[in-house]
């Protein structure tokens, strides 16, 4: 059976999903992204669900920009946290990764840290 032109090679859709995610927690738009390698936002788009390949020379690029090493894109050890991409790419999670993120205090973060932890807790013990 032929494989139609429109399904997204997995290896495609597995860097994709990588490359929206890491975009998404650096507070990049599609747009931001595209004009800083120098693609358009449609590029981007089609890059991230993997109806577009990703050529080497941006992936090198993206990961420069990105802070990640360039096996990101592709292996799950590398990013442990990111194998369940699409359950953590929810609004009210990314949300709350930027806000963390844009803590300067470390005594500040600790105390985020340490009440969502306990807002956690809570939550299982109802």
């Amino acid at each position: 059976m032929d494989k139609k032109p429109t399904d997204a090679n997995p290896i495609d859709k597995t860097a994709g999903e990588r490359l929206k995610l890491r975009r998404t927690l650096m507070g990049y738009s599609q747009k931001q992204l595209g004009e800083a390698v120098g693609v358009s936002r449609l590029k981007i788009g089609q890059f991230e669900t993997g109806k577009r390949s990703i050529p080497a020379s941006l992936l090198y690029k993206f990961s420069d920009l990105l802070k990640v090493d360039i096996a990101f894109f592709f292996h799950e050890d590398t990013a442990s946290t990111c194998t369940r991409t699409r359950d953590i790419l929810s609004h009210e999670a990314l949300s709350l990764m930027r806000d963390y993120r844009a803590l300067d205090n470390p005594e500040v973060r600790t105390a985020f840290a340490r009440m969502m932890e306990r807002a956690a807790q809570l939550n299982k013990s109802d």
